[in-house]
């Protein structure tokens, strides 16, 4: 029994990771590879654009006064 065990578990891996290769390829083709196609062709960017003269990629906040009233409504 135990080599059957020891057969069967190794059989699980593979099937595992084959599964995994299949669901990933998947998920890739019909999700994400549409969504950046559409995203490419409409010009929107979720990240900021730099034009490589910058001395920093530090981007500065605006300052927030650590009021009663902040801090009570955080979010």
């Amino acid at each position: 029994m135990r080599k059957f065990f020891a057969a069967w578990k190794q059989f699980g891996q593979w099937m595992a990771h084959a599964m995994g290769m299949l669901i990933f390829a998947l998920l890739y083709v019909l999700l994400f590879a549409p969504l950046a196609l559409v995203l490419k062709l409409s010009g929107r960017h979720f990240l900021p654009r730099f034009t490589g003269d910058e001395k920093t990629y530090f981007l500065p906040r605006e300052k927030i006064e650590p009021t009663m009233a902040y801090l009570k409504r955080q979010w």
